[in-house]
C-alpha cells in the first residue's frame, strides 16, 4: 500500500505543476492581448497615413492647415504642435480624431474663407467680424483666432454661418 501512495503522490505534484503552467499561460495570453489592444487603440499599431492626405481632404494649402492644427486642434500648445510637425505620417486613429474635430468636408459644409462666408450670406467683413465677436463663445473661437485665420475648417465654417446675422 505504501508503494501505491508513493506513486500517486508524485503524479499529484506533476498535476499541480501542469495546472500552474496552464494558469500562467492564460495570464500571459490575456496580458499580451490587453497590451496589443491598448497599443492598437492608442494608434501605435494602426496604419500610418501621410499628413498631406488630410490637407488634400480639406482642399487647403499646407500653411492654412498648419494654422488650423496649431491654433484650433492643439490650442496653441507649442510642444504638441512641434511633435506633430516633426512627423511625416500619423496614425489612422489620430487622423480620424482630427477629421472629427474639423468636421467632414461636404458640399454643404466645406472649408470656407471669410470672403466665401460673406458671399454666401451677403454683408461685409466688418459685419462678419461683429457677428463672430458677438457669438464667439457659441462658435468656439476667440477673436484672436478669428483674426489669425483667413479660412476655417468645415465644422467651424458651419458654426460661423449659423450665427452670422
Amino acid at each position: 500500500m505504501d508503494n501505491t501512495t508513493d506513486t500517486q503522490e508524485p503524479e499529484k505534484k506533476h498535476s499541480d505543476n501542469s495546472e500552474w503552467t496552464k494558469i500562467m499561460a492564460v495570464i500571459i495570453a490575456v496580458g499580451l492581448f490587453l497590451a496589443f489592444m491598448w497599443a492598437f487603440l492608442k494608434g501605435t499599431i494602426s496604419p500610418k497615413i501621410y499628413k498631406g492626405k488630410l490637407i488634400k481632404k480639406y482642399n487647403v494649402d499646407a500653411k492654412t492647415f498648419a494654422k488650423w492644427m496649431k491654433l484650433l486642434y492643439f490650442a496653441s500648445d507649442e510642444v504638441k504642435f512641434k511633435e506633430y510637425t516633426d512627423k511625416k505620417k500619423i496614425s489612422q486613429y489620430e487622423a480620424d480624431k482630427i477629421i472629427e474635430f474639423f468636421g467632414e468636408r461636404t458640399k454643404d459644409t466645406p472649408a470656407m474663407t471669410k470672403g466665401e462666408i460673406i458671399k454666401r450670406h451677403g454683408g461685409t467683413y466688418k459685419a462678419l467680424k461683429n457677428s463672430v465677436s458677438k457669438f464667439a463663445n457659441d462658435i468656439g473661437i476667440t477673436m484672436e483666432i478669428y483674426d489669425a485665420l483667413d479660412s476655417f475648417p468645415p465644422k467651424l465654417s458651419k458654426k460661423i454661418l449659423d450665427h452670422y446675422a
